[in-house]
């Protein structure tokens, strides 16, 4: 829709729009939020952005927000444009690779700045100018920009993407649902670990390990004081799963579309973002077994899988992963033995030669952190440890397809 809607059209849009449900998506780390969301991209029924979008964050730190004056519409918008350009011309969003997007990857996402202006005027004129307004109106005219039928979606979907803001987003939409991506947290461990790695050397440190595997398997535990049928977790294992998807649909109240069998973002192809390791075959136009193929069975140390098969055990059992050896409950003198011996990712710097190279270098603290976050690690895997056999593990809901007689229970 690029022709100017009468004041009136923009009137019912708004009327339409402004108390749609809204569900926002977070994630345990590297666990498919992005490609999620990608599925979600061409279904006509529900609003969606460009990935994850950091909005709370930008709108109670924007200048033209704090200053204390009159708000003005335009401003926050030049401002917003300004520190979101990446949204709304994709060639700029090189992490995510949306500047070759397409059947033949030299396609983008180019939104006319000039026409989603006129949107986000038109529909907010008549509207309080706050955060909740704002975002709403946002994700409606950028629908708009791109020719989709807004008067046939029925539900917004919100990619915060970290569960830390969730407590905000709340604020403003106090309904508002909770999906949270996960994935075999060993995995997890794995994938977030290496591909951060690769492509930022910053994340190349003793702490950033503990960090990965902390959220993999706890960060979503802060989700918890939230009412139980608000909060559900969705694997990335099961997105190639038609009922899972069905269910997923029921869940956030739309029906299920062929559109959620097209990876793609402003309606082209996605291939994948700059930190995946293997290209997307040509004929997996939805979900690819090789996004959630990271062989961290061979990545990991058999001392490293026989303590996480063991203090994961409550996570693993209730989202249906493989158990693996050192999970029976009998191994549990042997696992906090076990705990002590550094893992794979801890090695890496306690090299001899990495050691030497900060001696060198006379960097105290770079030669004291390898010995001192086996430590925290060690407390947290305790910890672990202990909640298994003598605390409880209350994780929100797995939605899946239901089992045959699970509604009876």
């Amino acid at each position: 829709m690029t022709e100017h809607p009468s004041t009136d059209e923009y009137g019912r849009l708004w009327a339409h729009v402004k108390t749609l449900p809204w569900t926002a998506l977070v994630t345990t780390g590297r666990a498919g939020t992005d490609f999620f969301q990608s599925l979600l991209d061409s279904h006509p029924e529900i609003f969606v952005f460009s990935g994850g979008h950091f909005f709370h964050q930008f709108w109670d730190n924007a200048q033209t927000v704090k200053y204390g004056g009159p708000l003005v519409l335009d401003d926050i918008l030049d401002e917003y444009i300004g520190s979101h350009i990446h949204k709304l011309h994709s060639r700029y969003d090189v992490l995510e690779q949306k500047g070759e997007l397409g059947e033949d990857a030299n396609q983008e996402i180019d939104i006319d700045l000039g026409v989603f202006r006129m949107h986000m005027r038109g529909l907010l004129e008549n509207a309080e100018l706050n955060s909740r307004n704002f975002l709403t109106a946002l994700l409606t005219a950028f629908d708009m920009c791109l020719g989709r039928d807004v008067q046939r979606k029925n539900a917004f979907f919100h990619h915060a993407h970290r569960i830390g803001h969730i407590a905000r987003i709340r604020r403003d939409f106090p309904d508002c649902k909770v999906l949270c991506m996960i994935r075999d947290p060993r995995a997890n461990y794995v994938s977030g670990v290496e591909h951060w790695r690769s492509y930022d050397p910053k994340t190349d440190n003793p702490s950033y390990p503990i960090y990965i595997i902390w959220r993999a398997v706890d960060e979503m535990g802060t989700l918890r004081g939230l009412p139980a049928n608000d909060v559900a977790a969705l694997r990335l294992e099961d997105l190639g799963d038609r009922p899972t998807l069905e269910a997923v649909c029921a869940w956030l109240g739309i029906s299920y579309d062929p559109a959620l069998e097209r990876s793609t973002w402003g309606g082209l192809r996605w291939w994948g973002d700059k930190l995946s390791e293997r290209r997307i075959p040509k004929e997996e136009t939805g979900y690819s077994p090789t996004m959630v193929r990271n062989r961290w069975q061979d990545r990991l140390g058999a001392v490293d899988k026989f303590v996480l098969n063991h203090v994961l055990a409550p996570m693993i059992d209730a989202y249906g992963y493989d158990r693996g050896p050192g999970y029976a409950a009998a191994w549990a003198p042997a696992v906090a033995i076990a705990i002590l011996i550094p893992t794979c990712y801890e090695r890496r710097y306690l090299a001899p030669a990495y050691l030497w190279e900060r001696l060198r270098q006379r960097d105290l603290r770079a030669l004291i952190r390898p010995f001192w976050h086996p430590l925290r690690r060690m407390h947290l895997f305790y910890g672990w440890l202990a909640r298994r056999h003598f605390g409880s593990y209350a994780p929100p809901r797995w939605l899946r397809a239901e089992a045959p007689g699970e509604a009876a229970q």
